[in-house]
């Protein structure tokens, strides 16, 4: 971002800003970086014209100041002006607006000597830092102060793990969850409301899971049947075959001649008994 005017022989750049986003309700701080900026008197927005921002600290090379809240919610961005002297100066990088960061969840645990709180929050585009945030444990209807140590982030939450340390008693009503000039309370309740819709909308999923699982079992033990009855109905086919065979090779076999000599030594005939598969064949042979 550079904007650029003459005031008498200075000549003032902004040329970039630190935190470029910021929440509806506003009061944000947002650094400017360039030259000359301890000129600067004051700071407005478009969406806030008539809203006048005095600078929290300001150096030749920085100057920080809190947004003001976006006053319509039609604007996505908005224009920065800086007044200097009697002159007014354009930033052409805007600051862009989303909507306030949503907080869903606390748990608490006890560790040792202090109790230590996570709180969960959606993702967005305002990438929070733990210097932004103040969380507060309730107990009691007692406020304890819990000390943020650092920021974990996935792909759907963030999450802020704070501590307080000397208590023991981890058993929390409420947590509040301060930023900018607003303030936000979580309790017991929207956590286990939390987990219950989770637990909703795992049954439907675990449902469909179970009933495909089943589904392709049967589709298994539908295959493997098919192929028992394929390899016994061969077996039993093979075991015909062979059967057959083994008939026929007896029937194709040579004879088994077997001499019979009857007692009657005088008789001029002798009988041999022919036996071929299943029959046996008496014949007559007459010698001379």
């Amino acid at each position: 971002m550079i904007s650029k005017n003459k005031l008498g022989k200075v000549s003032l750049f902004v040329v970039s800003s630190y935190c470029c986003s910021v929440s509806r309700s506003g009061k944000r701080k947002v650094t400017l970086i360039g030259t000359h900026l301890d000129l600067v008197d004051s700071v407005t927005h478009i969406n806030a014209p008539q809203e006048v921002i005095l600078p929290r600290n300001s150096s030749s090379q920085n100057l920080t100041y809190e947004t003001p809240a976006a006053k319509n919610t039609d604007f996505s961005s908005s224009v920065v002006f800086l007044k200097v002297a009697n002159q007014t100066l354009t930033c052409r990088t805007e600051i862009a607006y989303y909507p306030d960061p949503e907080f869903t969840s606390f748990t608490a645990v006890r560790e040792g000597e202090a109790v230590r709180i996570v709180v969960q929050k959606k993702v967005d585009n305002l990438e929070m830092k733990t210097a932004e945030l103040k969380v507060v444990g309730i107990q009691n209807e007692k406020e304890y102060p819990c000390i943020l140590k650092s920021k974990e982030s996935s792909n759907k939450t963030e999450t802020f793990i704070c501590e307080i340390e000397g208590l023991h008693n981890a058993d929390f009503e409420e947590v509040k969850v301060s930023y900018g000039g607003t303030s936000v309370t979580l309790n017991k309740s929207s956590s286990l409301s939390l987990l219950i819709l989770l637990v909703i909308l795992l049954i439907p999923i675990i449902i469909i899971g179970v009933l495909v699982f089943y589904q392709r079992q049967q589709k298994q033990l539908t295959v493997k049947m098919n192929r028992l009855m394929e390899d016994l109905e061969l077996d039993i086919r093979n075991d015909i075959r062979q059967d057959r065979l083994w008939k026929s090779n007896k029937t194709s076999a040579d004879f088994v001649v077997i001499k019979y000599s009857p007692l009657d030594s005088v008789a001029l005939a002798n009988t041999l008994r022919y036996c071929r598969a299943d029959d046996c064949l008496w014949k007559k042979e007459t010698q001379d």
